[in-house]
């Protein structure tokens, strides 16, 4: 996987790397929008895929509209499918046991679409509500192999929850399972970021630093060269101009001593 930093959109999360796992925790909706709009719009930015599955209460026309705000040209990425704009029901199951497997490999399916078509990676982002209806330990292993699946991947997943549907343990299990944490309390943003993921982000800054370094470098030994060379091209045509001038001198001068032996034999005669 290349090593780089996606821009997120979001202020407080700032770059990522692919493979990153967020979690939002936020309060209104408005929150939720104010979040996950900048979100997007750094994806289409950046020539990323963008799932967005909604749940209540976010409606397709809400997304969109929202959307349409901070991306004028909303209508051209929704024609192109650079973003799809699902509600709930047409990604996650709704009647029957939870497969968590098939959720997950829906997920990879869209991002090898995307790859296959020229996108950069992919971001994604939902709300797990079903973890209320069927139990927060399906929530749990689902949120463990997705943390596992998305590591090596060119993808961005932020999982969003409401605070107010959230208990004390709820929101432990989830840090456990993200690698930053972010929550939208009274308007204030507040994160929690794993210390793998300041690491990652770390040796992507050396790495990028060092091939910075070494581009520098190596710009220096060009301009060098193209100066040395520059001194050597100057050098030939003041040489050739300086021989140019002796040949020329030369010509001058046996053209004039064959006139003074042509003139100095008339004379003679």
């Amino acid at each position: 996987m290349a090593t780089a930093l996606r821009a997120s959109g979001i202020s407080v999360v700032g770059a990522m790397p692919w493979g990153t796992h967020m979690c939002l925790f936020y309060e209104t909706t408005q929150d939720l929008l104010d979040t996950l709009v900048p979100y997007f719009k750094a994806g289409l930015e950046h020539h990323e895929f963008c799932l967005w599955i909604l749940a209540e209460p976010l409606t397709e026309e809400d997304a969109r509209g929202a959307l349409r705000q901070a991306v004028p040209d909303l209508d051209r990425h929704l024609v192109e499918r650079s973003i799809e704009i699902l509600p709930y029901d047409a990604w996650y199951p709704t009647e029957g046991a939870f497969d968590l497997h098939s959720v997950i490999q829906g997920l990879q399916e869209k991002l090898a679409q995307a790859l296959a078509r020229g996108y950069a990676g992919m971001r994604a982002s939902g709300t797990p509500v079903w973890r209320h209806e069927q139990g927060w330990w399906d929530f749990r292993a689902y949120e463990q192999e997705l943390d596992g699946v998305i590591a090596h991947q060119r993808m961005i997943v932020l999982c969003t929850y409401p605070l107010a549907a959230s208990g004390a343990a709820d929101i432990f299990d989830v840090a456990r399972h993200h690698q930053v944490v972010v929550a939208r309390r009274c308007g204030q943003w507040e994160m929690v970021e794993t210390t793998e993921l300041k690491r990652a982000k770390e040796e992507i800054k050396r790495l990028h630093d060092e091939l910075e370094q070494r581009v520098m470098e190596r710009t220096r030994q060009l301009t060098t060269a193209h100066k040395a060379l520059q001194r050597q091209m100057a050098e030939r045509m003041r040489a050739e101009e300086a021989l140019w001038k002796s040949e020329m001198k030369y010509r001058s001068l046996f053209e004039l001593s064959h006139d003074v032996m042509r003139v100095l034999k008339l004379g003679g005669s």
